[in-house]
């Protein structure tokens, strides 16, 4: 394979795993906001039910609702844990900023470059950005491992 060949398909690779990781940054932190937000909100609703004084004929249905909300703060608190989107988030987040990051410098290093890329640099840039996926890689077995044990 030519170096010319070696930039482009770390070219693609580098521009493929930043799409990734920017969409899946996008989606960890929707749900953890999400999550988040209502674990607090029905928390919140829970102590206002229980702490309205209505009458005796409003008061069970309410304190139902409660005990419902308190079962969907349970089920979204255990999900929350499960799945760690927080911290995969930020994860994602510090990944996809080091992918820019050697992009930026690939790039930076080819204009430089005048068309005579040495294979070595080129295998030191495809190293940086295979190292970064395996730390990546690394964290999210060591979450998942850390989930089994919990």
């Amino acid at each position: 394979m030519s170096s010319q060949e070696q930039i482009e398909y770390l070219k693609k690779s580098l521009d493929d795993q930043i799409n990734a990781f920017k969409q899946r940054r996008k989606e960890n932190r929707r749900l953890s906001v999400w999550l988040r937000l209502l674990i607090i909100s029905l928390g919140g609703l829970i102590t206002v039910l229980l702490g309205l004084k209505v009458d005796s004929a409003l008061q069970q249905p309410l304190n139902n609702l409660a005990l419902v909300f308190g079962a969907v703060i349970s089920l979204a608190t255990a999900i929350e844990s499960f799945f760690n989107y927080r911290e995969l988030y930020v994860r994602y987040t510090t990944t996809y900023v080091q992918l820019l990051n050697l992009k930026s410098d690939l790039e930076f290093y080819l204009i430089g470059d005048n068309n005579k890329s040495s294979k070595q640099d080129i295998e030191k840039f495809f190293n940086r950005f295979q190292s970064i996926l395996t730390e990546t890689n690394e964290f999210w077995q060591q979450t998942k491992i850390s989930e089994g044990k919990k």
